[in-house]
């Protein structure tokens, strides 16, 4: 596939708005910081082309190169490590609500994304061709866009398929290396999976973002397990897996961060 644009960027200053962020260490002054033992870092930023491209996720490529989702500009881009940006049109017009893009570096070699308000898969391989998939059964976009997503993350499974949350239906979705696809279905129809790992343990690890908000655990082959939070309307997103063997998440509405063994 044709590149959309390729530029190499020059660093601008911090008043830029859109743009990919590097964050290096380096021997100048940490200002406004109350912790001077806190490493010393310089800051250099890279315009996107693309005006209101709003980048939102970003995953290490197995091309070593940055790729980042534009849901304003319907579009995936690629950022070299020498600040070299190429962007690649999604063919589905309109794919993603804004603000909304997740993707991840898939177990085939290539780039795996959301197609949230089009209810799709998406597919593009290292050298820009894109291809994408539909998700059979899909809930339609909720109105309005901020009651939900239809898709929500996309990883990589320890199985080697793709996994993704699907949160208007209150399932996870599977999709195989030969294209079969499998979901899984939580108990609580309205509980609205957003956030999925690979937990330490191997497993699927997720947020339930409407209250009660709860962490789910999912296996490969679909035994789920659901862990309701103390505060019910916690404010649940993301989470990750800690270097302890626990599940880390954060308490939005709290200001708290929680841990799961």
């Amino acid at each position: 596939m044709t590149p959309f644009r390729a530029i190499r960027p020059t660093p601008l200053s911090l008043a830029t708005l859109l743009a990919i962020v590097l964050v290096t260490p380096a021997n100048v002054g940490a200002q406004n910081t109350p912790n001077e033992s806190a490493p010393e870092v310089s800051i250099t930023e890279y315009a996107i082309p693309t005006p209101g491209s709003l980048p939102g996720g970003i995953v290490v490529g197995p091309d070593a190169a940055m790729w980042f989702y534009e849901s304003g500009a319907n579009q995936i881009g690629r950022i070299t490590l020498h600040g070299t940006i190429t962007e690649y049109s999604i063919p589905t017009p309109g794919a993603s609500l804004g603000r909304q893009g997740f993707l991840a570096a898939g177990p085939d070699g290539a780039l795996w994304f959301t197609e949230n308000a089009a209810r799709r898969l998406g597919r593009i391989t290292v050298d820009g061709s894109i291809t994408d998939y539909p998700i059979p059964d899909a809930a339609p976009v909720p109105a309005p866009p901020t009651a939900g997503l239809p898709l929500g993350a996309v990883i990589s499974g320890p199985d080697g398929a793709v996994w993704v949350t699907e949160g208007s239906t209150a399932r996870l979705g599977r999709r195989a290396s030969d294209g079969t696809w499998r979901e899984i279905a939580l108990a609580d129809k309205h509980s609205f999976p957003l956030a999925l790992i690979v937990g330490p343990d191997q497993a699927l690890w997720f947020t339930e973002i409407s209250p009660p908000n709860r962490i789910g655990r999912a296996t490969p082959d679909g035994q789920v397990a659901e862990y309701d939070l103390p505060k019910p309307d916690a404010g649940l997103l993301r989470l990750a897996g800690g270097p302890d063997g626990a599940v880390w998440f954060g308490e939005g509405s709290f200001t708290r961060w929680g841990a799961s063994p």
